[in-house]
């Protein structure tokens, strides 16, 4: 569910997560005409890591929805009975993110926390060492002057 909201007006809309376009689209004919941005928030599926993989397949290129998604794979991390099986899809989601939003500071420091989080268990670091070590090494590269990018980078 997709709640768009601005601090001029309490306007929301609700729709299902593959049509936030529209949503905004119908909550911006709502907004007066001031220069101010809506705040997007996206509520993930509280338990279902399987459903959040999804989505973040089916919007690759929508930030927010990527930066909730990052969010709540660090979240499942600490459910190991979800995790495990699902390991490798969830460090490939991860990875696709940080490509696709190099240029974002913030994403890469998700990424990279986020990483760490599925890694944290010895079995699980096993299995996705090999797809999240590159990912975990260009972001570090990409901001070299960045001190806290490079401490998750080695945390991680």
């Amino acid at each position: 569910t997709i709640h768009v909201m601005s601090e001029a007006t309490a306007s929301e809309a609700t729709t299902s997560a593959a049509e936030p376009e529209r949503a905004v689209a119908e909550a911006s004919e709502r907004l007066p005409l001031i220069p101010t941005s809506p705040i997007l928030v996206v509520k993930m599926a509280p338990d279902n890591l399987a459903a959040v993989l999804q989505l973040l397949d089916a919007q690759p290129l929508a930030e927010y929805v990527q930066r909730a998604g990052l969010h709540a794979i660090r979240r499942f991390a600490l459910d190991a009975a979800q995790l495990r099986p699902l390991c490798l899809a969830a460090t490939m989601a991860v990875g696709r993110a940080s490509v696709t939003f190099r240029s974002s500071l913030a994403m890469q420091r998700l990424a990279v926390a986020a990483l760490s989080s599925v890694a944290y268990a010895a079995d699980v670091a096993a299995l996705v060492g090999q797809e999240a070590l590159p990912t975990i090494f260009a972001a570090a590269v990409a901001y070299p002057a960045d001190s806290k990018l490079q401490t998750l980078s080695c945390e991680a």
